[in-house]
């Protein structure tokens, strides 16, 4: 029964992110044929959240997106992460976005967090990319995650090696 209750309540917070956000960029595959190419530019980083106690949480064991700047993946960052270089999406509360275009994930790459939460990426071509992750947990028996999804802008030029810290 309490399963069956914290279902039913998940189900009806997640509808009070009512319709997507309406996008006006289309995906041009053309845009960011770029990203595709090796380059000599590097990333490496870590991300992780502060439980309101002090505890400190990783993204080990997530996915890191590295996704190739262009009009359409922009519009769709800035509608999920708000308007800075970096920025925090709440799971439950978040905007919501529309399914991605055909072939927009092909454009990425990716990473996994390892356990201190730490991620790279290597052989990347000069450009401008967002770094994408989330960093969530559970707390005792509930099945509604805490956490949140980050959001990191990055440039390369020049054979450049970034170090990146995503955190809100």
């Amino acid at each position: 029964m309490k399963r069956t209750c914290g279902i039913l309540i998940a189900m009806s917070l997640a509808a009070c992110a009512g319709e997507p956000v309406a996008l006006t960029n289309s995906f041009d595959p053309e845009a960011v044929r770029w990203a595709k190419e090796t380059g000599t530019n590097e990333i490496t980083g870590q991300a992780f959240l502060r439980q309101q106690g002090g505890g400190v949480v990783t993204c080990a064991g997530e996915r890191v997106t590295l996704i190739p700047s262009s009009p359409y993946s922009t519009e769709r960052i800035r509608a999920a992460y708000g308007n800075g270089p970096s920025g925090v999406a709440r799971f439950m509360f978040g905007t919501r976005l529309p399914e991605p275009a055909p072939g927009f994930t092909g454009t990425h790459r990716t990473a996994t967090c390892d356990a201190q939460g730490s991620f790279s990426f290597s052989g990347l071509p000069d450009g401008d990319y967002y770094l994408v992750t989330r960093v969530m947990w559970t707390v005792g028996n509930r099945i509604i995650p805490e956490g949140a999804g980050l959001m990191h802008e990055v440039s390369l030029r020049d054979g450049q090696r970034a170090n990146i810290i995503m955190t809100p």
